[in-house]
């Protein structure tokens, strides 16, 4: 008989197996990966965590003080009456001058 034929699917089959056996250790270490990551889970240390690395979104923002804006809304208003007032009179002396209303 042939010894090396057995011998070869022999090798073959425990290379099989070995591979299997790596295969389930593999999946078995990934599964305990997955239950510490699980049981690691912290849902109130996360979100302080969270709050920590981006504190300036959840900031109370500063109180407005409407005094030191005051002289600049008054300067915007102005400018707008100015504006407001010419575009009256130009409009009204196109109106005179074409004589269309």
């Amino acid at each position: 008989m042939d010894i090396g034929f057995h011998n070869c699917i022999g090798r073959a089959l425990l290379m099989h197996v070995s591979a299997e056996e790596n295969i389930r250790r593999s999946l078995q270490i990934s599964v305990d990966g997955m239950n510490k990551c699980l049981s690691n889970l912290d849902s109130r240390a996360d979100k302080q965590r969270f709050l920590e690395a981006n504190h300036a979104a959840f900031m109370i923002p500063k109180k407005f003080d409407a005094a030191t804006y005051q002289n600049k809304i008054e300067e915007v208003c102005f400018l707008f009456f100015c504006f407001f007032v010419l575009n009256k009179r130009a409009t009204i002396h196109f109106y005179f001058i074409t004589g269309r209303l």
